[in-house]
């Protein structure tokens, strides 16, 4: 379980966390950045210039989806296999089955697009 780094960036909090990325078909850590807050009234520094627990607050509500892993990382497919496999399954947003003709549709324009993919 990660807290992340808070600091101060100009006039914003910011948080520095690690996260898992796909890169080139490869998973990496790699640093993120993220503004919290402003800093204001609300969100003055404490005495010795750490982040107020207002802030960390803002912190544990974004790294929760990451530390409970549900923050996935990229997909690892490449545009082409995603194009294929969706025009195979023949379903769209939900689950839902697509109509004969838009399936046709789908797959004409996927023609269209074929040469210019990597």
């Amino acid at each position: 379980m990660q807290r992340g780094s808070i600091k101060q960036h100009g006039n914003y909090w910011v948080l520095k966390y690690r996260e898992t990325v796909v890169k080139d078909g490869v998973r990496v850590r790699k640093d993120s950045y993220r503004k919290l807050a402003p800093i204001d009234r609300n969100h003055q520094p404490k005495q010795d210039g750490t982040a107020p627990d207002s802030v960390r607050a803002l912190a544990d509500v974004e790294l929760a989806p990451l530390n409970a892993g549900l923050r996935e990382p990229q997909s690892a497919d490449s545009l082409l296999s995603f194009l294929e496999s969706f025009l195979a399954k023949g379903e769209g947003g939900r689950g839902r089955k697509l109509q004969h003709a838009t399936v046709g549709a789908y797959q004409d324009m996927f023609k269209i697009l074929l040469p210019h993919l990597p």
